[in-house]
């Protein structure tokens, strides 16, 4: 799939993060991704506006990391922070992925129920993280050029009420 939306999480998940090896730190940012991946059935610009106005108006949302977990998988395991107190994070979801339905194609669910999660990107056992609450400040919309080589498409800032370039 092209397209994903996140949640970029800042300052404490990337120093919890420091003391665990991981893999390329620098590039690493932390984030939980929302709605399924997907392509464009009409224009980036068509689908940017359509985000942006499901957006509008809305208040950054809150929900919390705690704990440790680990998917297990044929690529291996993945280790990850869960996400608590998410009920207002996955209607958000929920309402987004209906504004866009029929606009693109969505990837197939992993699960029937969506597991929100920080991955954190090693080969080791993470310790458990504390209960830390966040807010949902800024959605960035990210384009998959290749090659592991992704970029951000835009973002919507929830405070600004507006929609950031990917400069911005």
């Amino acid at each position: 799939m092209d397209y994903y939306l996140e949640i970029w999480m800042r300052d404490f998940p990337k120093d919890l993060l420091k003391g665990i090896r991981i893999k390329n730190i620098e590039q690493y940012h932390p984030h939980i991704t929302l709605v399924r991946p997907f392509n464009i059935l009409t224009s980036e610009a068509d689908i940017m506006s359509r985000i942006a106005e499901f957006c509008k108006g809305r208040e950054p949302i809150p929900f919390a990391i705690e704990g440790s977990e680990r998917f297990d998988n044929q690529d291996g395991i993945y280790y990850y922070f869960p996400v608590v107190d998410a009920e207002k994070l996955l209607k958000f979801n929920n309402g987004l992925e209906g504004a866009l339905d029929s606009y693109v194609h969505f990837a197939g669910k992993l699960n029937e129920e969506k597991i929100f999660h920080v991955t954190v990107k090693t080969d080791l056992d993470i310790p458990p993280c504390p209960k830390t609450k966040f807010y949902m400040d800024r959605l960035t919309a990210m384009r998959k050029m290749g090659n592991d080589n992704d970029i951000i498409w835009f973002s919507y800032d929830f405070v600004a009420q507006r929609l950031l370039s990917r400069e911005e």
